[in-house]
């Protein structure tokens, strides 16, 4: 999938969620879909394959491991 705002959005994610960071690209974070995001989250459209997906920046707070 690109990362893009023209996208297709695959979840959106409870505020507070805690997702695995796997790469970035300028304003974009690659992060982890966990099967538990299809219970948590709101599917807006199915995945079954997909286990990575992106997150604009903005979006997001950046913690790392270890950090309150």
């Amino acid at each position: 999938m690109a990362a893009n705002s023209t996208s297709v959005v695959l979840v959106l994610v409870p505020r507070g969620t805690v997702l695995t960071v796997l790469a970035r690209d300028k304003e974009w974070i690659q992060v982890r879909l966990s099967p538990e995001l299809r219970k948590s989250g709101m599917v807006m459209r199915w995945y079954k394959n997909e286990d990575r997906g992106w997150m604009h920046d903005s979006t997001v707070e950046v913690v790392k491991p270890g950090s309150p």
